[in-house]
C-alpha cells in the first residue's frame, strides 16, 4: 500500500481517495504508544514483591497516560501520590513529620498482636535511636517500563503503524 501526501493542504494524507488528518494519525500513533507504554510499566509492576496487601492491584490501576494537547508526545503517570517514593526509594531517616500528632499510629503487629504505638511528643526520641524510617530501595518500574517502551518503538516499523492505523487495526 502506498501514501501519498495529496498538495491541497499542508494537514491532509490521501489513500484511496480517502482523506485522513494528519493530526488524526499522530494521535492514534501516540495513542498506540501509550496504550503499549501502560501495559509494560504494568507487566514491571508485576514482577516487583510487595508486602503490603493489595498494593501491587492499587498501584497497577492507577497508571495511565496522556498525550499532551497539540499531540506531541506520551507522558505515564499515576494517581497515587507514593509512587514517586517507590519509583524512586526512600532514605533511612528519622520520621519527624510524626511529632506533636498526639494520636495513635498503627496498627502493628508484634508476635501476632495487634497493638497501636503513640506518636512522639517531642525530639529527644529521635537521639534516642526510636522512630527511624527503614528506608527502602527504588523499584524503577516507569524507567524500566519506558525503556521497553522505547525499545519497542524503535525496532518496529513506522510505515507498518501507520499503515495499519490508517486501516483500522489500531
Amino acid at each position: 500500500m502506498k501514501v501519498r501526501i495529496k498538495t491541497i493542504s499542508s494537514n491532509v494524507l490521501t489513500k484511496n481517495s480517502k482523506i485522513f488528518n494528519i493530526k488524526y494519525i499522530k494521535k492514534k500513533y501516540l495513542d498506540y504508544i501509550g496504550d503499549i507504554g501502560v501495559k509494560s510499566i504494568r507487566k514491571e509492576i508485576d514482577k516487583i514483591k510487595w508486602k503490603a496487601y493489595g498494593a501491587k492491584n492499587r498501584v497497577k490501576k492507577s497508571i495511565f497516560n496522556y498525550i499532551h494537547p497539540e499531540n506531541k508526545y506520551v507522558s505515564f503517570g499515576s494517581h497515587k501520590p507514593y509512587i514517586k517514593y517507590q519509583e524512586f526509594g526512600v532514605k533511612r531517616q528519622p520520621m519527624k513529620w510524626l511529632i506533636g500528632l498526639n494520636k495513635p499510629i498503627g496498627p502493628l503487629f508484634f508476635n501476632g498482636k495487634k497493638t497501636f504505638r503513640w506518636s512522639p511528643k517531642n525530639k529527644n526520641v529521635f537521639k534516642q535511636g526510636k522512630w527511624i524510617h527503614p528506608g527502602f530501595k527504588p523499584k524503577r518500574f516507569f524507567a524500566k517500563g519506558i525503556d521497553k517502551i522505547k525499545n519497542f518503538v524503535l525496532s518496529k516499523d513506522l510505515n507498518k503503524i501507520v499503515s495499519d492505523i490508517l486501516k483500522g487495526t489500531k
